[in-house]
């Protein structure tokens, strides 16, 4: 890579980022064990919008993994590029959880928690990757794609009104 200093320096604050993303996760995932009034629903089938949200993330996902391929293409470290690799799983699972997510408001909220995570590391690879500009002008706004139609199955799903029983709640 033609500016690997930069890729290297940028490589602490990104772990960072996601150790202390990985955290508040465990955190919120301890709190609502604890409490019992959010669980995963029986599927993808349970909510017509589940499937398109699961698809548009593995979209997602395999724009993030073309990222990390041609992070590696261009010289970059494992260590660069595994958190690319790790948001890519995280594209996936992310909107596959929210999607069966019960109540679905917190479906939502996790969904649109996701869409500002993934803008953000979209926006620090673009950023980090300014001078690449086949990489930048490919593969980003391909992932931002997938979080702008992401962010309209969210608010669709948001406006749907939850049927009587789906989450213990009448509409």
């Amino acid at each position: 890579m033609a500016d690997g200093g930069r890729i290297r320096s940028a490589f602490g604050l990104g772990l960072a980022a996601y150790s202390v993303l990985l955290l508040a996760g465990c955190l919120a995932g301890l709190a609502l064990v604890r409490t019992g009034e959010v669980r995963l629903g029986g599927g993808p089938a349970q909510h017509k919008l589940a499937w398109p949200v699961v698809l548009v993330g593995a979209a997602g996902a395999l724009a993030l993994i073309l990222l990390a391929g041609a992070l590696s293409e261009y010289g970059a470290t494992y260590g660069a590029v595994l958190p690319v690799q790790w948001a890519a799983v995280l594209a996936v699972l992310v909107p596959a959880g929210a999607a069966v997510a019960v109540p679905r408001q917190f479906g939502v909220s996790v969904l649109v928690s996701w869409i500002g995570t993934a803008a953000a590391i979209g926006w620090y690879y673009s950023w980090l990757l300014e001078k690449e500009t086949d990489l930048g002008s490919t593969l980003i706004p391909v992932l931002g794609a997938t979080l702008l139609a992401l962010l309209v199955l969210a608010v669709l799903m948001a406006r749907a009104a939850p049927a009587t029983g789906e989450d213990g709640a009448t509409a």
